[in-house]
């Protein structure tokens, strides 16, 4: 009989610990994301589809077109979505499994959390974005972004 309160108070907590991450990445996403209000267009000159961090990579961009012409959030935000310097944009998003390769032409609404790949002048396609919150990911970027500190 001792089972059954000890196996509610662990469905509590879950459901508890569920709740606070759930509400922990929205107020993440509005900071990173909705905050930011970027759009940017660019074209892919590399991807790197990182070290099995849930699909999230490196993507560079020569920028086409951007609201934003400079943004660097390190030391002011513990995630982020991208830095932007110089006409080139590092972008933190899946790679791997969203079928990017050099040349594609990426565009991004940070606002709506919105992305879409262009391939030779036409859309294929569209899909949502979000900020990734492993540590390791951002040391990750730390060792492979060309915007050295």
């Amino acid at each position: 009989m001792k089972k059954v309160p000890i196996i509610i108070v662990g469905i509590v907590l879950l459901i508890w610990e569920i709740h606070f991450d759930f509400h922990r990445r929205s107020e993440i996403n509005k900071i990173a994301l909705v905050d930011l209000d970027l759009e940017l267009t660019g074209i892919v000159e590399n991807v790197d589809n990182g070290d099995n961090f849930h699909g999230y990579g490196i993507i560079r961009l020569k920028i086409i077109n951007s609201n934003i012409q400079a943004y660097d959030p390190r030391g002011k935000l513990q995630y982020y979505f991208c830095i932007i310097k110089d006409g080139i944009a590092e972008v933190y998003d899946h790679a791997s499994s969203s079928n990017t390769f050099i040349g594609d032409t990426l565009v991004y609404n940070t606002r709506e959390k919105i992305s879409a790949i262009i391939k030779n002048g036409r859309k294929i396609k569209n899909g949502s974005i979000g900020v990734n919150t492993e540590d390791a990911y951002y040391r990750y970027i730390t060792l492979k972004t060309i915007f050295k500190e």
